[in-house]
């Protein structure tokens, strides 16, 4: 089947708008959802400036943007002094497994607050321990998530392996 490239571009900006209005800049945004869509997940600046129809300064500050929170990284293109971008394996998955140092340190800082403001006693104190509590709860389903996913890339990469294996 043939790439449908008009579709793409609405890929793009669906998604993309998808993910601005969850709180990402727009052209991060862009950007995560065309390497999602590309074909190896690999793309040069000049690329990323003719896909997206921006300026190489542009390209700077969204890829930075995108390594930052760890859902791609920079190589260099084998041959060239070029560096590439490529898009992190388990991109999101690892994303929210990040997330889970950044929760426990929450926890910590609003268990600081509660002994700064007074103790449990106290309306504030009572806040922040409902807020405590609130980081619990998160880190124990995305420990239950992290177990759950495991299984399922386990079983898509079986299924794929032997789809593969049937195409060749």
């Amino acid at each position: 089947m043939a790439r449908d490239e008009a579709g793409i571009q609405r890929f793009v900006e669906h998604l993309g708008g998808l993910y601005e209005a969850s709180g990402m800049a727009r052209l991060p945004a862009r950007l995560m959802a065309r390497f999602l869509i590309d074909e190896d997940g690999r793309m040069t600046s000049a690329e990323i400036a003719e896909q997206l129809q921006v300026s190489p300064a542009a390209v700077s500050s969204a890829t930075k943007v995108l390594i930052q929170v760890g859902l791609i990284r920079k190589e260099r293109q084998p041959g060239t002094r070029a560096n590439a971008y490529v898009l992190v394996d388990d991109d999101w998955y690892g994303s929210l497994m990040r997330q889970d140092q950044t929760l426990l340190l929450h926890e910590q800082y609003l268990q600081d607050g509660i002994d700064a403001a007074g103790g449990y006693g106290t309306r504030a104190g009572q806040r922040l321990a409902l807020s405590v509590d609130q980081f619990i709860l998160l880190r124990k389903h995305l420990d239950a998530f992290q177990c759950e996913w495991d299984a399922l890339k386990l079983q898509r990469s079986q299924e794929l392996a032997a789809l593969d294996a049937r195409q060749a």
